[in-house]
Formats: structure tokens, C-alpha cells, sequence
């Protein structure tokens, strides 16, 4: 696939060393996996190809460059890359000619030469070339201090994560060099030395409008420390606190800022975290290339009454379904509390014991009309993408259904229990009503979020608990109906007498209705016939790939943890928003 074929690209090296030869450490290999699982699971990074991890005798100057290479190769905007280092770093004496310059800092690879260092030279001549709009960050868990060992806190067991030149190196900076009190030769200072201009690693990143952060001042120690039962880089478990307690929606100030805040806790001293970035970088919203999202001003968002509604499809769920679903949302609405999330839950109602039993032609009749409709769907969408018999795409080619893996098809006699008799429709609208009417009856606010065949559940019971004030107008704040099955026209001739007329339930202040590309279940459904407010088609199937052919990941992909489009665009700007403010 060439660059100009691909979407955007997430790549990610990560460096952890432990088992150096000399002044080894414990924990950089844990900081290592611990970035590549925060990546995965909050980012959407995929491990596989695009995740490259070098720890101990593999993470050589040779390697660790050569790695970088791969990192920035065919880098376009859009792209995120990410290269996180845990380990030693140290300084040395870089000369203009016979006089001292400055000083250099440096990262110490597991094959770390004194007289050939991996400089910022090093790396600036790889990442020059990434182009603008590409998200370049660095993370440094390391220190590259020349100055003595600084004391830490109390019986905290801690190594100081960075090396210091030996005394040849450092002679070769000034003229002469003392030992401190207390130190051994391999300590050696200098006032002078420690007086010299540094210049920073990562200086090219800046350059390049990069975002830098590293583990403290060039005056301070990183610490190696035992936190929470491991051993752990400070600055990568903060990193990862952070993140667990205020999101993957945050800035990179805010992660940097709120990081730094808890390093004291382990108690370790003078130790300062740094991010360093150009113009508005900082802002941007962590591991993306869009500024991080910052609720409305002026909202009249009252979060400790606002509660989050889930309603599953079909086929089985089970308590918990939604988890994936609140997390991918939870960044872009931090304020609504984790106890304001529930779930509907009616899988259990209609029997997977009973799939497969048809109880009457009639049954039998919508069952095919709706799985024609859906297959007619997914043939033209192939059509669309791929054009040509020659593809096997035909309508009348053979075995086109089991190719193209129609989502939920295996369930839709649970659909047919709920369509055609009356006892189990009531029992499922009763399973709804149960959760969303005693929040009402509080004074909540709700966000109902149903997707698939759940949409038709949720716009029913609505109507239902409409009926003759049961519950106040304008209770729900958002009815969201995703990939619905309201577009099937099978479905819409069998709704309730109360729906059939595709009204907004009175209920519900504002209806907002999504469709992906190539999602077969859900479509439009403004003024055809629903009073939908706001609706949103044609959403890319994020986190599918091929999206042909793919039908089950397209009608999932809106809860996938990188949809931005759907959770922050859509859902979080949606629930924070009052179309009814003054």
C-alpha cells in the first residue's frame, strides 16, 4: 500500500533498558510495556508491525537508530508517532575546535561508547523530514544531570537514571578535576564543568514542532523507584496515573501538569517533569493531531444529574456490555460521574435457547423480508466499493451471504419474538422502562445511547412512557440511535401504534440519529418518516480494516475507543450542549 492509499498512521517505538553492563537499573523494561499497553488500550494503537519494542542487549546505538528510521519512514500529516525511552542518559563534553563549547546530553544505549555517544545530532537527522501536521512525541524517562547524586526520600529503594562520563572523558572538558568527599574516582565533578551551556536532547524534536517531555530539569535526577509493589520510571508511572484518573481527552499540559503533581507521592525529591513543545502543541489532545476537547463555554450541563443509558442489539449481552462503550466516551465527558452509567439489558428475554423457531408464516414472511433487505444492502455496498462481476460481488453469485457475514443474522429470530408477540415486546419495553423511569422519577437528565435493534426497543418504550405525562417533556436530553434498525422497512411497518407515525417521542428534547458508511442495518431516518433533529451519515467505520466486506466491524465501529467523530464530535458535543440555553 502506497502513502497516498493509506488513512493515518499510528506508529510507536519503545525503549526500555535494565541489564546494562554497568550501573544496571530495574525498572525501564516495565516503563517500556507499560507505554505499549497505555497506547493500545486508550489510543488505538495496534500491536503488530506498527509497535516496535527494543529492551536490554537488543537496544543497541545501532538498533535504536535504525528503529527510529522505520518510525518517520513515509510520515504524511495526520500520522501519530510516538518513541518512548527508559534508561540511563548522561552529558558530554562537546568541543568547537580546541575550546569547550558546551555540553551534550545524551541517551546511553546498551552498547554506550564514551567517544561515539547517540547525541540529538542523531536524532534530529532522522526527524527532520517529518512533514507538519504530523503528531511527533517523545517521551524521556531519564536524566542526563553531570552533578553528584542527589538524596531521595527515606527507605525508598531508587537508582538515579542517569551515568556519569568517567574521569578521562571529563578531563578532557578541563584542565583539572577534583574528588568530592564521599565519592569514589568514578564520581569525579567539576565546578566548571557543571557551570558549561547545555545543550538538550530533544532540542530537534522542538525543532521539528515535536512535543518533548522528559523526567525532570537538566539540574535534577530521574528516578528509577519501587511504586506500587514494581519497580517503575517515575515519570512513566505518573504518566500512567494520570491517564487512569483524568482520561485519554486531556491535553498534553493538563497529562503533563497533573504527572508532575505526583511524584512526591512516591516520595522522591527534586524531580520536575518537563514538556517542551512549539506554539500550540500543548493543547493538543494526547497522541492525536486535533486539540484536545474543551467542553462549551457557557453550558448548562449539570453533570451530577446527567446519567448515560445504554441499549445493546441483539444476539446475547451481558451485564458489562457497555464498559468499552463508557470508555471510549468517558474522555470528552470527565464530569459525568462512573455511577451515572446504566445499562438495558434484554438479550435474556427472548431466549437463545428458542433461536431458530418459527411460530407462523407471518413470522417466517418478515424474518426473510428483513434478511433480504439486509442482504440487498450488503450487495450493493460491495457493489459501490468494488464494481465489476468480475470482483464476485454479483447478486447472483453463489455464497455471497456467508461471505459477506451480515451482523447479527444468527439472532434475528430474537427480533422476531420482540416483532410478533405481544407478551415478550412487553416484556423487553418493561426491561427499559425499569431502568430509565426511577432516574426520571429523581429529576435526572438522561443520555439514551441504543444501538442496532435496541434503537427500536428504546424509541418504543419512549413513546410508551410518554403516554398521558407519565414522565415530564423533555426528560431524556438525547435520544442517540445508532446503525438503527428503525431504517429497515420491514421493522417500521410493525412498530406500535404509538411510533408508527415516526413522531420524536415528547419526551425527548433532541433525536439524533448515526449511520456509518456500509453499516447494512442502520441509514437515514430523517422525514423518512422520523422527526430526527441531527443526523450524521456516512461516518468512516474507524478501526476496520478492510472496511469491504467487513459489515459486523462497520456496525460496531462507532463505540471503538479512537472514533473521535462519534464520541467527541458527536456524543460528548451533543450531551454537553443545551439547544434550550438562554
Amino acid at each position: 500500500m502506497t502513502t497516498q492509499q493509506r488513512g493515518p498512521r499510528k506508529r510507536a517505538l519503545l525503549v526500555g533498558i535494565n541489564q546494562y553492563p554497568t550501573a544496571p537499573l530495574k525498572g525501564c523494561v516495565n516503563d517500556a510495556l507499560m507505554m505499549g499497553n497505555m497506547l493500545i488500550t486508550h489510543f488505538g494503537f495496534t500491536p503488530g508491525p506498527d509497535m516496535r519494542l527494543l529492551v536490554d542487549q537488543r537496544a543497541t546505538k545501532a538498533a535504536i537508530l535504525k528503529r527510529l528510521e522505520w518510525l518517520v519512514d513515509g510520515a504524511r500529516a495526520g500520522d501519530v508517532l510516538v518513541f518512548h525511552y527508559s534508561g540511563h542518559g548522561t552529558q558530554v563534553p562537546d568541543r568547537n575546535g580546541d575550546e569547550l563549547d558546551h555540553v551534550d546530553e545524551c541517551l546511553v544505549p546498551f552498547d554506550h561508547d564514551w567517544d561515539n555517544p547517540l547525541l540529538d545530532d542523531d536524532l534530529g537527522n532522522i526527524i527532520r523530514m517529518v512533514p507538519d501536521g504530523v503528531n511527533l512525541t517523545i517521551i524521556l524517562d531519564c536524566c542526563h544531570s553531570g552533578t553528584g547524586t542527589k538524596e531521595f526520600g527515606p527507605k525508598i529503594p531508587a537508582t538515579k537514571k542517569r551515568l556519569l562520563p568517567p574521569p578521562d572523558i571529563r578531563f578532557r572538558a578541563v584542565g583539572g578535576i577534583t574528588i568530592e568527599d564521599g565519592f569514589s574516582a568514578d564520581s569525579v565533578t567539576m565546578t566548571s564543568y557543571r557551570n558549561l551551556n547545555v545543550r538538550h536532547f530533544g532540542r530537534s524534536v522542538e525543532e521539528q514542532c515535536g512535543i518533548l517531555i522528559t523526567g525532570c530539569r537538566d539540574n535534577q535526577l530521574s528516578n528509577d523507584a519501587f511504586i506500587d509493589g514494581d519497580y517503575h520510571g517515575a515519570l512513566t508511572y505518573a504518566l500512567f496515573q494520570s491517564l487512569e484518573a483524568h482520561g485519554a481527552g486531556q491535553s498534553y499540559t493538563n497529562w503533563h501538569r497533573s504527572a508532575a503533581a505526583l511524584i512526591p507521592s512516591y516520595q522522591i525529591r527534586d524531580q520536575d517533569p518537563q514538556l517542551e513543545c512549539a506554539g500550540d502543541l500543548a493543547n493538543w489532545g494526547l497522541f492525536s493531531t486535533q486539540p484536545a476537547f474543551v467542553a462549551p463555554a457557557g453550558r448548562r450541563l449539570e453533570t451530577g444529574r446527567t446519567h448515560v443509558v445504554y441499549v445493546h442489539g441483539i444476539c446475547e449481552h451481558k451485564a458489562g456490555y457497555s464498559n468499552g462503550w463508557w470508555r471510549a466516551m468517558r474522555p470528552y465527558t470527565p464530569d459525568i460521574p462512573a455511577d451515572n452509567r446504566h445499562e438495558v439489558l434484554w438479550s435474556d428475554i427472548v431466549s437463545p435457547a428458542a433461536r431458530g423457531f418459527i411460530s407462523s408464516q407471518d413470522e417466517s414472511d418478515v424474518k426473510k423480508m428483513i434478511t433480504d433487505t439486509l442482504h440487498d444492502r450488503a450487495v450493493r455496498a460491495a457493489m459501490d466499493e468494488a464494481p465489476g462481476a468480475e470482483d464476485g460481488y454479483s447478486p447472483n453469485s453463489g455464497g455471497t451471504r456467508a461471505v459477506l457475514g451480515i451482523p447479527g443474522i444468527d439472532c434475528i429470530d430474537d427480533f422476531m419474538k420482540y416483532l410478533l408477540i405481544s407478551n415478550i415486546r412487553q416484556q423487553v419495553i418493561d426491561s427499559f422502562t425499569e431502568v430509565v423511569e426511577p432516574l426520571i422519577q429523581k429529576g435526572h437528565r438522561l443520555e439514551i445511547i441504543s444501538h442496532s435493534w435496541g434503537t427500536v426497543i428504546a424509541y418504543e418504550a419512549l413513546h410508551l412512557l410518554a403516554e398521558n405525562d407519565r414522565i415530564p417533556k423533555y426528560a431524556v436530553h438525547n435520544l442517540f440511535t445508532v446503525g438503527s434498525a428503525l431504517s429497515i422497512g420491514a421493522v417500521r411497518r410493525r412498530l406500535i401504534e404509538q411510533a408508527e407515525d415516526g413522531k420524536k417521542p415528547r419526551c425527548v428534547e433532541q433525536w439524533i440519529n448515526l449511520d456509518a458508511k456500509n453499516d447494512i442495518v442502520g441509514g437515514p431516518l430523517k422525514n423518512i418518516p422520523f422527526e430526527v433533529d441531527s443526523e450524521y451519515l456516512n461516518l468512516n467505520a474507524v478501526g476496520c480494516w478492510p472496511p469491504l466486506l467487513n459489515w459486523a466491524c462497520t456496525h460496531s465501529s462507532y463505540f471503538h475507543r479512537d472514533n473521535k467523530t462519534v464520541q467527541r464530535d458527536i456524543f460528548a458535543k451533543h450531551i454537553n450542549d443545551d439547544p434550550f440555553a438562554p
